[in-house]
């Protein structure tokens, strides 16, 4: 095997090595100016836009008027309920004393 695929092998398997590397490689990627715009535009990638942004705000407000609406449909829910079973539960009460 290779001294080259020893490494590579070495890397895969220890984390720790991995980390120590890329710190070392650290100053000689942002001296490259190539080097320094694939990181950026690697990283790019993964940074929220503001359409992105603004899209998630709606998805957000959606939401919440779901809930409210649910929220008003469970307080109609128990005030109906509490208009049907109180005349019952008044009259049980009245039978009992």
């Amino acid at each position: 095997m290779s001294v080259g695929r020893e490494l590579l092998k070495e890397l895969r398997e220890n984390e720790d090595l991995r980390n120590e590397l890329a710190l070392e490689l650290m100053p000689v990627l942002f001296k490259n100016r190539r080097l320094r715009l694939t990181v950026l535009t690697s990283l790019y990638r993964d940074i929220a836009t503001k359409d992105d942004m603004r899209e998630l705000r709606d998805r957000i407000n959606l939401l919440e008027q779901r809930v409210a609406r649910i929220e008003g449909q469970l307080n109609l829910f128990i005030k109906l309920f509490i208009v049907f079973n109180l005349p019952i539960l008044l009259g049980i009460i009245g039978i009992l004393i």
